[in-house]
């Protein structure tokens, strides 16, 4: 047993000292054999960490990073254009997302299109419901700015904001959620 741990040492540092593969010292599944696997590992890792590392309580709050990722019930009905009313018809509906987040309700911020002709991205009623419970605000928000290179699009990476800005198949998101939501859960 100890010879077969040997060799597969020398080997996993020739092939490391040759290119052929790379990896990080103390992040989980950073095996990889190209440079663009380099980002996918480091992410998520990063992903990772942050589900299930949460701040204590009393470290939560404006100073987080909640502000900027999220907007609150009336700055999304401003930016919508729409009555609060209005805002939470489409909320039930499915139409946006609404997280609470120390009591108060809060609109992610990355459901909003950047582009005036579409006030959201489409599939958010696809996507929004399979979006790990357990994720913080952030780790939802760096997951959906996030390029992916799963969500190739003419040899660039996408991120999933931008994948449903675009109008292509939200399921393809939602089952990348999917797969994260069974790695939580197991």
């Amino acid at each position: 047993m100890q010879a077969i741990h040997r060799f597969r040492y020398f080997v996993l540092t020739k092939w490391k000292q040759l290119g052929f593969i790379e990896f990080d010292k103390g992040v989980a599944r950073s095996l990889r054999t190209g440079p663009q696997f380099q980002e996918i590992a480091i992410r998520e890792h990063h992903i990772q960490a942050l589900v299930r590392k949460k701040p204590p309580r009393a470290a939560r709050g404006p100073h987080d990073g909640v502000a900027a990722v999220s907007f609150d019930p009336e700055a999304a009905a401003a930016r919508l254009r729409v009555s609060n009313t209005s805002l939470k018809r489409l909320t039930k509906a499915g139409y946006l997302r609404m997280v609470t987040y120390e009591g108060q309700a809060l609109y992610p911020s990355w459901q909003f299109s950047p582009r005036p002709d579409k006030p959201v991205v489409a599939g958010i009623e696809i996507v929004a419901p399979v979006i790990p419970e357990l994720w913080p605000l952030g780790a939802e928000h760096y997951f959906m700015a996030a390029p992916r290179m799963e969500l190739s699009v003419d040899g660039q990476h996408r991120s999933p904001c931008d994948w449903l800005d675009l109008g292509l198949n939200p399921h393809i998101v939602a089952g990348i959620l999917e797969k994260y939501s069974y790695d939580i859960g197991r």
